[in-house]
């Protein structure tokens, strides 16, 4: 047996093996493109291969923040693309373990994990946990075509002041982020959305009048049965900020004739997003979190890490981490 990060050379092998294994006409084997750009890293693929002599029998996919920008602190990597042949799952978990000890300084975190996958990681130690879910209705809508059985938007402080701007890439390079997020810099954003190949994405500024502190919501818009939802892919800034922002979220949604808005978030306090305005999904409300294809019902999405008291405390995970935000539909 051997294990090694895959290389160019491997590349038709590692399609063959997950049409073989897992799909055969999943995304990443029909389009060379996406593979390359969500797992190529120079002359390799951020990939590791389990071998018994020269046939794969598992094989391991990972994310950095430093894909997107070198000098991003890769304190997290994220697991993607863990699949193994039938009854062969021993290879797997020694996927997992060599990973580990790669990348001994870091946090090793599998997010949107399958109900599999999730057995496994528990069976070696690996916390499981769910991101919150937590939306916000467009007050013009009187009708909802996407989301069922919502629940009416509580919010009744008073309207407050503020400044609101989309931003352009010109904008955002000027905004001094570095004391807000501990992994990420501004080029990690600025690759990884404006600049993305596949998506297109806008960045939102929200700041209380006569106050320093503000916020950045990165938003994807989803056009779907002649309607529009806009999903908070990313946050930005003080959290706290977020309380204030419910009336700029309600411009927000207007201007992109959105009927809802959500986000999917571990880390962040729920007492925040409900006291700014946003209802948790609970049972009864439908908001999808599958559009391509468009499946209209609330999945939860499960995440996993070792468990360690210091490290959840510093999580703070949101849709667009590890390969979230990678298009299942081209």
């Amino acid at each position: 047996m051997s294990i090694s990060l895959a290389k160019k050379k491997d590349f038709n092998e590692i399609i063959k093996f997950i049409k073989e294994n897992y799909v055969t006409d999943h995304i990443l084997v029909t389009n060379k493109k996406l593979f390359d750009d969500f797992y190529k890293n120079n002359k390799n693929y951020n990939i590791l291969l389990y071998k018994d002599g020269v046939t794969i029998s598992s094989i391991l996919g990972f994310v950095n923040y430093s894909k997107y920008s070198k000098k991003s602190k890769d304190q997290i990597t994220w697991l993607a693309l863990w699949i193994s042949k039938k009854n062969t799952f021993a290879s797997g978990f020694k996927l997992i373990k060599h990973l580990e000890k790669k990348f001994k300084n870091n946090n090793i975190i599998g997010l949107g994990l399958t109900d599999t996958a999730v057995k496994l990681l528990s069976l070696i130690g690996y916390k499981i946990k769910i991101l919150n879910h937590y939306y916000i209705l467009n007050e013009n809508f009187k009708t909802y075509k996407i989301i069922i059985s919502p629940k009416k938007n509580k919010y009744r402080k008073k309207n407050l002041n503020f400044l609101f701007k989309k931003l352009t890439i010109n904008d955002f390079k000027k905004i001094n982020i570095s004391n807000h997020n501990n992994y990420k810099n501004s080029k990690y954003y600025i690759n990884k959305y404006y600049k993305n190949k596949f998506y297109s994405y806008d960045f939102y500024y929200i700041q209380k009048t006569n106050n320093s502190d503000y916020l950045i919501l990165i938003t994807r818009k989803i056009s779907l049965k002649k309607t529009y939802v806009l999903r908070i892919i990313e946050i930005i800034g003080q959290i706290n900020t977020l309380k204030y922002s419910y009336y700029a979220i309600q411009n927000l949604l207007y201007l992109n004739k959105a009927e809802y808005i959500d986000c999917l978030n571990y880390g962040i306090s729920k007492d925040i997003f409900i006291s700014s305005g946003f209802n948790d999904v609970q049972n009864g409300t439908i908001v999808p979190n599958y559009f391509e294809p468009f499946k209209p019902k609330s999945k939860k999405i499960y995440f996993a890490y070792k468990d360690n008291k210091y490290i959840e405390k510093k999580l703070n995970i949101f849709k667009g981490d590890a390969d979230q935000e990678r298009p299942n539909i081209l």
